[in-house]
């Protein structure tokens, strides 16, 4: 399974388990310009846990030094997969 969630992540799916990709546009070398896509989150074995999964990461790759920062930062990427969810839901 292969689900848009929005402009440039999906949701893949096989027999086993759930990961998130996003659409990046390669900025240097021979496919300068060409869109590529690349796993953001981890593999998992439900939606709950693969959105886990794209925070945590998401959350450890910022940089970040102030926790009101790091607070708006979980509470942005709360709503954004929120949103995910109910796409998802819609579309059963």
């Amino acid at each position: 399974m292969k689900i848009k969630l929005d402009d440039t992540h999906y949701l893949n799916s096989d027999e086993y388990c759930y990961w998130i990709t996003q659409e990046v546009r390669i900025k240097s070398g021979k496919r300068t310009g060409e869109v590529d896509e690349r796993r953001c989150s981890g593999y998992t074995r439900t939606f709950s846990e693969v959105v886990d999964s794209f925070i945590e990461k998401k959350i450890k790759a910022a940089q970040i030094e102030d926790f009101k920062k790091l607070v708006k930062t979980v509470n942005d990427l709360k709503k954004e997969v929120k949103g995910w969810k109910c796409a998802v839901e819609r579309k059963k």
